[in-house]
């Protein structure tokens, strides 16, 4: 994305991410039940090894708390699965003090 970024001047910026914002997001989709239930157990209950559970941050709902925790509901799943490999290998950027004081840990 930043090839794609680096030319907009920040008044483009700010109109995109508020066209962003007015959108209404499709439902994500995936063929694996089995796959989807686990989830659920880890986004509501949290991790084996002690990972907190996504709810904490993102509601019920998956819509967040802005804008610290921005909507992960409709996203799609190879998108949040490299999302979370880059949190957890550290390469992904944005707000990690507050992460830490969640006790995000996957």
């Amino acid at each position: 994305m930043q090839a794609m970024v680096k030319d907009l001047s920040p008044d483009e910026m700010k109109s995109l991410a508020a066209f962003d914002a007015a959108q209404t997001p499709a439902p994500g989709t995936t063929s694996n039940a089995a796959l989807v239930n686990a989830g659920e157990l880890v986004y509501r209950h949290g991790g084996t090894n002690g990972a907190s559970a996504c709810v904490s941050c993102y509601r019920a709902t998956g819509g967040g708390i802005e804008p610290d925790f921005p909507r992960i509901t409709g996203q799609h799943e190879e998108y949040v699965e490299t999302q979370l490999h880059a949190w957890k290998s550290g390469t992904r950027g944005g707000k990690r003090k507050l992460m830490s004081l969640r006790s995000f840990r996957c």
